[in-house]
Formats: C-alpha cells, structure tokens, sequence
C-alpha cells in the first residue's frame, strides 16, 4: 500500500541489505581466513575471496547507480554509487585488496539503516522493532565508521602517500589506480 517512491526505496533497501549481509560476510571471512595471495602481499596480492568481494561490490554499484537515478534518489546517491564503481574496479587490478575488505566492513549498518527506513514508511515508529533497529544502527555505525574506519583510513592514506613517493617506485603501482581508490 506504499505510494510509487515509498515502494521504489523500499525495493532498493531489501536488494542493498542483502548485498550488505553478503559482503561483510565475505569480508570478514576473508580477513580472518585470508587467501595466500594476500598473505604474501597485501598491497598488490589478491585472493579468489577478495576478488569475488570487489567484483561483486563495483556490480552492485552498477545497479545502485542505475537505480538511484531511475528512481530519482538524487544527485548525491548517484555519484555515491559512480565513485564506490571507480574504487572498486581499481581494487581489481589487483591493488589494495586486503585493505578492501575492512572497508567493506562499514556496510555492517546498511542493513540496520535499510530497516529502521522501512519501518518509518510503514509508519512503525513506535514498534520494539524499530527501536532495536535504531540503536543497532546508531552503535554499529559508531563502532565500525567511527572507531574502526576513522584510524583505518588515516593509516591507508598514509600508506599510499609512501606508496606513490617511494624510491624507486615499485613498477606494478599505477598512480591513476592510487588516485581512484
């Protein structure tokens, strides 16, 4: 009974949640059970996991960009999807593939979020449902993008600042690929 837009989020919510459940999945396998192309070299080795992870990830940015710009999710959500496309495809050369997979941790809280916006446009605001979702969403956000990614990201820019200013550079790093990640 939702209302063409309301319907529209709604179906991109349940296929984004699924997605999110999947990739933090292989994420956290490969993290914890790393393949031995990223044991051996984490900046440029991959894993048959680690490449299924981005693969799967620049696809599903594919259909998110479509998306949001066939529904009218705006602007913002569609260049969202054009840049985490680029970042990912750049991963598969193979580049930063194990730093990869802790990034793909922050999709943790899509699915909470995905929830919690569900609830609120079925008009279950006041459900336990929905409080549990919120508060899920709020710590598993704070815990992931705040204290995980936060000091993560600081460390990977740091060391493809190295990266790109060693001498010599090492010849398989591409700078493009630098700069698109």
């Amino acid at each position: 009974s939702l209302e063409h837009s309301k319907r529209a989020d709604w179906h991109g919510r349940v296929v984004g949640s699924v997605y999110a459940s999947l990739i933090v999945a292989v994420a956290l396998a490969e993290l914890f059970y790393p393949g031995a192309g990223l044991l051996t070299d984490a900046t440029f080795g991959a894993s048959a996991r680690s490449s299924f992870a981005c693969t799967l990830t620049a696809a599903y940015f594919v259909w998110d960009t479509i998306f949001c710009a066939v529904t009218g999710q705006g602007v913002a959500l569609v260049l969202h999807g054009l840049i985490a496309f680029v970042v990912f495809v750049c991963t598969l050369q193979p580049f930063q593939q194990h730093a990869s997979m802790v990034f793909l941790l922050q999709e943790a809280s899509t699915p909470l979020l995905n929830l919690r916006q569900q609830l609120l446009a079925c008009d279950l605001a006041h459900s336990r449902t929905f409080a549990v979702a919120n508060i899920g969403f709020a710590v598993t956000f704070l815990v992931v993008r705040w204290f995980v990614m936060f000091p993560f990201t600081l460390l990977w820019y740091a060391e493809n600042w190295r990266l790109l200013h060693a001498v010599p550079r090492d010849t398989r790093l591409r700078a493009w690929v630098v700069y698109g990640s």
